[in-house]
């Protein structure tokens, strides 16, 4: 699974950038039975390499259980999905604004803004801030142990991983971008 984090610093930068099916909802990497493994890795490992099944359960598109969450109206699956898929669902995304689904659609809505933009210029700082400017964008990364306050690098915040608390700072971890 790519964090909210990750995503808007990969972003970002400069070239193409995946986002794996699940991405983009903030799926994690789902904890299968071994009765549940389909991927012939698991077969040609003699049962020790658990393969990429984990990352290939079945995206839940709609909140309802009893149709797979929308993927499939077939009795099963060829992977289960797990209990609560549908809180992360694409419909329960679409409403919530602060959602990965909704970061990530915000994300790609301002990159094409990035497009013909110089390479990125790297702003000193300390205390587990990554920061770093392209175009008229700036992308701040906390990866410290406390909020970071955003108006040393100026501007509007674009998009964020994470709510700013209450006096406007980006808390940890977080990603925020600003025009």
């Amino acid at each position: 699974m790519v964090e909210d984090e990750q995503a808007l610093l990969l972003l970002a930068l400069p070239g193409g950038t995946y986002l794996y099916a699940g991405d983009e909802l903030g799926l994690p990497e789902v904890s299968l039975r071994d009765e549940d493994l389909r991927d012939p890795t698991w077969w040609r490992s003699g049962f020790t390499e658990r393969g990429r099944d984990g990352a290939r359960v079945p995206l839940p598109w709609t909140t309802e259980a009893h149709d797979h969450h929308g993927f499939s109206t077939a009795e099963a699956t060829w992977l289960p999905q797990p209990d609560g898929w549908g809180s992360r669902s694409v419909q329960a995304q679409r409403a919530c604004a602060s959602s990965p689904l909704q970061v990530v659609r915000a994300a790609l809505a301002a990159r094409r803004h990035l497009r013909s933009t110089p390479p990125p210029t790297w702003l000193v700082d300390e205390g587990g801030v990554l920061a770093f400017r392209r175009g008229g964008v700036t992308c701040v990364l906390n990866t410290g142990d406390a909020p970071v306050a955003l108006d040393r690098w100026g501007g509007d915040v674009l998009v964020a991983s994470r709510a700013l608390d209450r006096l406007g700072r980006l808390p940890a971890p977080g990603t925020a971008w600003l025009r």
